[in-house]
Formats: structure tokens, sequence, C-alpha cells
């Protein structure tokens, strides 16, 4: 299972460096198209102009209230006074107009509206019976190429001319603007032409590029894979055995085939860590609740490379008696195959990093055959933050989510304990601070120095969740012991019976043990879930909207513990949130409703 690491070479030019070669190549290449059209037009201003757009404004010199007379060498005859259908009529200049006798019926030309209306209900028709089928057999050729698609839209439609053209002497009718002439058949197709190699100049280049630039991030994907060193091999070596021994564990598939690469420090933790529950698994079989305590883990830094290859070994007689078994052998329980559906989701929207958790619920499935595969998800949970107190989990998945917030109980702050310059509001759920101190009974059990108060209502036993929107620059969240001093400025850290997470500033999260324990800045949430677990011995804080792991208080709990609210905030109200009504989900995996 061990591999060399294989040296990689760097590309010579990478992704970034070809995207900005390329949006420089088209900047220069759109300046010299606009450079070129710009120049034709100068010479031939016809060539561009759509003959379809000047159809729905009125001739230059019509007059929808004057009669107009026909050109005079496309007039009928005396006896054949009524114009055919289809004939086109020239209006000339108005002096060219010539009054018909009285003698004559007056020829009338139907007004520009009503052709045009006549014009668009063609339209209407055709595009229907070109919709159901009614313009007869389809054709069935090959659809145009590039070339010929860009030159039927830019052609000039010349039917619509070519009774101007054919006329007798069209000059008597319409006298030539200054400045513009027609443009012919021939000429436009000339700057078609010039139009197309234009075309070529952009298009052959570009798709060059583009093909290099396919070509180069292929390659650079390939070099991330490359590069796998020893301990992640050994990953993926052993993602690769516990897909095959386990059913529904695909997302697996994921890790051995390179989708999802762990760094190396990661790789060393997780080796280190099971190859030392293998180890205790040996000396004393697991309990639904025996998770190795914390000291029996030993510190991964102090670890030699002597002792990593013999924690290897460990794991590589572990996997011998893996391969021993049938494919797809291991059920591993609802519960569990839920989770990892779940897992793969989050993952592949990237709301965690990496598929460790999935790992790590496999391999306590395989040891503990015959016991309660149902609370698995939950048990893992306690074990994480039990062995790791700060950021055990960057996402918890949906199941053992709702089993923690299946705990929510309603806690009211307890006037009687809160600082009198405390603002408590009349549902007792929301506190700040004011700007006179009240003058209240001095209870021993009050608060005078911190601005603190306690729940009403204290816990000896069982499970207990409940979430607080805290504010943006301070605030401080926990349990306090019964027995815990409450008068004074005394800091309020685990020698003096708090377990309390604090925000300081705005920017410093610590959990205020003895010395305090900094917490990443990553971690400062605005809404926090506190969880107790009396009888594991577990505080716990979440981030509600990310779902993810805080910090872990592991202590045995001998006495009554009352919920602990703090702020400073003077504008934002610190709000502990009712537990509401919570609808069954009926989401395999990754929960869309929240």
């Amino acid at each position: 299972m061990s591999t060399a690491a294989t040296p990689t070479t760097p590309s010579q030019l990478t992704s970034d460096q070809l995207t900005v070669i390329v949006a420089a190549f088209s900047g220069l290449v759109f300046f010299v198209v606009i450079v070129v059209l710009l120049s034709i037009y100068r010479k031939e201003p016809h060539c561009c102009k759509d003959t379809h757009g000047d159809m729905d404004a009125p001739p230059q010199y019509y007059s929808s209230r004057q009669t107009l007379v026909g050109n005079p060498c496309l007039e009928q005859t005396h006896d054949n006074t009524h114009s055919q259908s289809g004939q086109l009529f020239l209006i000339g200049l108005p002096s060219s107009y010539r009054l018909p006798t009285l003698e004559s019926p007056l020829p009338r030309l139907p007004s520009y509206e009503s052709v045009r209306k006549k014009d668009r209900q063609r339209q209407i028709h055709m595009m229907i019976a070109d919709r159901f089928g009614l313009n007869g057999s389809i054709l069935t050729e090959p659809p145009p190429t590039y070339e010929e698609s860009i030159c039927h839209s830019i052609e000039v439609p010349f039917d619509i001319l070519g009774s101007v053209i054919d006329a007798p002497h069209p000059q008597n009718i319409y006298p030539p603007h200054p400045g513009t002439e027609l443009t012919t058949q021939s000429e436009s197709l000339s700057t078609v032409s010039k139009m197309m190699q234009c075309f070529h100049f952009i298009v052959e280049p570009v798709k060059n590029i583009t093909a290099k630039l396919k070509e180069s991030r292929k390659r650079e994907k390939n070099d991330k894979r490359e590069p796998l060193e020893e301990n992640q091999l050994f990953i993926v070596e052993l993602a690769r055995d516990l897909n095959r021994v386990c059913q529904r564990s695909e997302v697996l598939g994921n890790i051995w085939k390179l989708e999802d690469i762990w760094p190396t420090p990661l790789c060393r933790a997780f080796i280190l860590e099971w190859a030392s529950l293998l180890e205790s698994k040996q000396k004393r079989p697991m309990q639904s609740d025996g998770w190795p305590e914390e000291s029996e883990w030993r510190e991964q830094d102090l670890f030699s490379e002597n002792e990593m290859e013999n924690a290897k070994r460990t794991i590589i007689n572990w996997t011998k008696d893996l391969r021993a078994q049938p494919e797809q052998s291991v059920w591993p329980g609802e519960a569990v195959a839920q989770v990892l559906e779940d897992l793969q989701a989050a993952w592949r929207s990237r709301n965690m990093p990496n598929l460790l958790t999935a790992m790590e619920l496999l391999m306590w499935v395989l040891l503990t055959q015959g016991l309660d595969k149902e609370a698995i998800p939950q048990q893992w949970l306690i074990w994480k933050q039990r062995t790791q107190k700060i950021g055990a989990a960057r996402y918890i998945p949906h199941s053992v989510w709702d089993w923690i917030s299946n705990a929510a109980v309603e806690i009211s702050l307890d006037l009687d304990t809160a600082n009198p310059d405390l603002l408590i509001s009349n549902d007792e759920k929301k506190m700040r601070c004011g700007f006179e101190r009240k003058d209240v009974p001095n209870y021993h059990q009050r608060f005078d120095g911190w601005w603190c108060a306690t729940g009403v209502e204290g816990f000896n036993s069982g499970r207990h969740y409940w979430e607080v929107e805290v504010g943006e620059r301070d605030f401080r969240l926990g349990v306090a012991k019964e027995s815990a001093l409450r008068k004074g400025f005394k800091s309020l850290n685990t020698d003096t019976g708090y377990l309390t997470l604090r925000l300081e500033r705005g920017t410093e999260l610590k959990a205020l043990t003895v010395p305090f324990t900094a917490l990443p800045p990553g971690l400062i949430p605005r809404k926090v879930a506190v969880y107790l677990d009396y009888d594991q011995g577990q505080l716990s804080f979440y981030d509600v909207d990310s779902r993810s792991h805080i910090y872990t208080y592991n202590e045995s709990f001998n006495e009554k513990l009352f919920p602990l609210f703090g702020t400073t905030e003077i504008i934002k109200d610190l709000v502990i949130k009712s537990p509401g009504s919570k609808a069954y989900c009926l989401c395999p995996s990754l929960c869309l409703w929240g």
C-alpha cells in the first residue's frame, strides 16, 4: 500500500495566464473588426442598411391625407383603371404629381397603415402555418454551415428593389439624394466576402487558443492527481477496502477515485487516531457507549516515523480480515446509510471540505458489529466531541442534528438573578444593557458585577437544547453550577463553576477554561445552539446557520446546572429562541427546507 510520491513539473502556462492572453487577444481582434467595418461603411453606406427596418416607417414624401397618382411609366390605360394585385406603385417628389382629368376616375392607392396591417396578418398566418406544419413537406436538407449562416444573416433582400431596378427610367421619379446611391447586388456580395474574411480572421485563432486552454486545464488537473504522498495513498487504499465490503458505501468512491484528496496532515492524524482505536479494541471489547476516553489518545506531533509505520501496520493487519470477507457483506444500517447520502450531498455542494466523516462512520460500523447500528451516528458525534473539543465537525448530518434539536426546552430568564443594569423583556426572552441601574432586592443569587442572568429552571439529568441569537460584539453563553459564586467581578471560568463561551470586541472568541482556550475567528457565530448532555458529561456549542461544531466541555457533572446568558450590548438584544413545532422532513438526505 506504500507508493513513493511522484514529483511534478509545472506547466509552461497556467490557466490564469492563458485566460489573460485570450482576453487581450479578443480585445485586439474586436478593435480590428470595428475599424474594418467602419472603413467599409464609409465607402459603401448602404451595404449594412437593413431594408426590412425601413419598411416600418412611411416613405419620405408620403402623406396619409393625400391621394397620390401612380408613376406614369407604370400607369394603366384608361380602359383598365383598376390596379392589378401585387402592382408596385412608385411615389415621386411632390413636384412630379399629375392631376387627373375630371373624366377619368381617380386611382387611389391603399393607405400605408392598411398595407402594413395586411403584411403583419400575412406574417402571422405564415408563422402559424410553419408552427403546425401546414406549409407542405418538411425539408430534410442538412443545416447550413457557419459561413452560409453569416452570409444569410447579412445578405440584402434585393427582391424588394427588383421592380424599381427594372423600371424604364427610375431617375425621373427618384432624383438621387445628395451623398446616397442604390447598392447593386454585386457590390453587396463583395462586401459579404470582405466580412467573411474578417470572421475567418477571428474564428480560427480563437478556436486554436480555446483548444490549447482546454488541454492546459486537463493537464493541470492530471498534474494535481499525480503528486500523492505515501499517507494519502494509504487513505485511498483503505477507502477502496471499505467500499468493497460495506453496502451503500458509494460515497467512498470519491476518495479512491481521487476526487476527494485529503491534505497530508489530515491523513496522518486519521491514521494515528484509528490505529490507537484499533489497539484499544484489542485490549478491551468496544461497548455501545465505550468510545476511548481522551486520555487514551496520544498527541500526533509526538509520533516519530517508526511509530507512524507501526500505526499503518496496525491498520493493514485489520484490513487483511476485511479482504477475507465477501464483497458487500456488511450492512451499515439504515441510519448510517442516510447519513452517508447526506454527507455526499453536502460534500458536492461544498458545505464540508472532505469525506472524513463518512470514513469514520463506516469504520465504526465494522468495529461494532452486533451492536445497535441505528445509534452509531449519535455515538459518533459524542466520540468526536470527546476527542476533538474544537471544531469537531464542520458539518453535522441532518439526522444527527435532528437528534440534538429534538431535546429543545423552554428557557426563561430569571429576574431574581439578573444584574440590575440589564433590561429584560416582558416575555423574559430578551435582554440588553440599560443606562440606569434599577432598584431591586439584592438576593444572594443575583449578579451585581458581570451583566449576566441565569435561566429559571436548572438541569441535573437528561439532554437539553436551546438556541440564542447573540450580538455582533459581545456575548457570554453556557451554564453555571448551582454552587457558583455570582457576586463581584471574579472571572467566570471553570475554576469558579462556569462553563461558558465568550465573544469579546467582536473578534476574540474563547472558551473560559483555565487558562482560556482561544478559538479560530472562523467559528464566530451569529446564532448559537447550546446542547447539554448531562449523562454523557458534555456541554457543546454549535453554529446554527452552518450546522457546525464550535466547542465542547467534557466533565463529570454532579450538581444542578443553570443556563447562563451575558451581554454588554446596549442596542442589539440577546434573544432566547422558543422551541418551535418541527414538521417531519421527507428529504432522504440533505434537507432542502432547513
